[in-house]
Formats: structure tokens, sequence, C-alpha cells
């Protein structure tokens, strides 16, 4: 008898997993209410950027698929809806400049062979950037946000492949990242 992939999660993947499901209901009820659907497509992009980088990881039947590059992608995409949900003056000027930096991000991951996804890097610290110079036209809830974000991201990539006990910093700094932008869409 062959055994459901979801029991092939190790614990390390059903807690990420439950945490990016909470947070992902969480962004869908703020959403309704605020009728801003494009927070809710924000966090989808989020959560399947985490399922990309937690399968790195290998906590998917203890074998690692590599997607990081993938998870590069559906983050910036994540940061330039996150810009769109949260419009404000400056927001068109930031959100075109994140999508020329999206649009470098594709083309180094889908066109070269870099081990280290330098240019990648750069590409997506221009969209995580633009996205915190547009909450600071927002509200202090997303500035404490994009604080948290650029914070996980620079220990994600700082720490990923040397020692997986920065997870625990990775995901605190991460969820309340999440939960402030959501939030701070709930009280604009």
């Amino acid at each position: 008898m062959k055994k459901s992939n979801l029991r092939c999660i190790n614990a390390e993947g059903v807690t990420k997993l439950a945490l990016s499901l909470f947070l992902l209901i969480y962004a869908m009820v703020v959403a309704i209410i605020t009728k801003n659907f494009t927070l809710f497509f924000a966090m989808l992009a989020s959560s399947l950027g985490d399922i990309a980088i937690m399968s790195n990881r290998g906590v998917f039947n203890n074998t690692i698929y590599y997607n990081w590059e993938y998870g590069i992608v559906l983050f910036a995409l994540a940061h330039i809806l996150y810009m769109t949900a949260m419009i404000r003056k400056y927001t068109p000027v930031c959100i075109f400049i994140a999508f020329c930096a999206f649009i470098l991000i594709i083309f180094f991951v889908f066109h070269f062979e870099y081990k280290d996804y330098i240019w990648t890097n750069v590409a997506y610290a221009i969209i995580i950037v633009l996205n915190f110079v547009n909450t600071l036209f927002f509200n202090k809830i997303a500035i404490v946000g994009l604080v948290f974000f650029i914070c996980s991201d620079i220990i994600l990539i700082i720490t990923e492949k040397k020692n997986p006990k920065w997870q625990y910093a990775i995901w605190i700094t991460y969820v309340i990242a999440q939960a402030c932008v959501i939030t701070a869409v709930l009280h604009s």
C-alpha cells in the first residue's frame, strides 16, 4: 500500500505548512473584509514560495527538490502584489520599477545556470526595498512588517544552507512580517 504524500512531511514541514495555511486564511478573511483581494493573492504567492523553499530542505519525503529559484520568483511576485494591495501616491512608480526587476529575476533564474544567483538576489532586494519604500507612505504596521521581511530574508540568504537551526529565526521574523502586512491592510 502506498503512503500518502502528506504523511511523508517531516515535523518541520508540518509546522511551516500549518503557519503558512494560518496566514493564508487570515489574509483571505482580511481580503474579504477590506475587499482587497490582491492581499490574498500576495499571501497565496508567499505560501507557494514557502513550499518551494521548504522543498530545498527535504521536508517532503526527506527528498531535496531544488526549487530555490521558484521560491524567489514567487516571493518577488508576492511583494509586487503587496505593493498593489497598499496603494499610495508613489505606488505606481514602485510597482513599475519592481516589475522590471521581476522580469530580470525571471530572466536570470530561467536562462542562466548561476550557482549563487547573485543577480537574482540583487533584483529581489530591489523589489523588497521598493515595497519598504511604498510602506513608508502606507502605515506604521506595514513598515514594521517590511522590516521583519527584510530581517527574515537576510537570515534566509545567509544561513539557509549553513545552519538549519536558524530556521526558527527565519520563520519567527517571517510570520511576524506577514501578520503585520496583512494587519496593516486591515487598518488602512
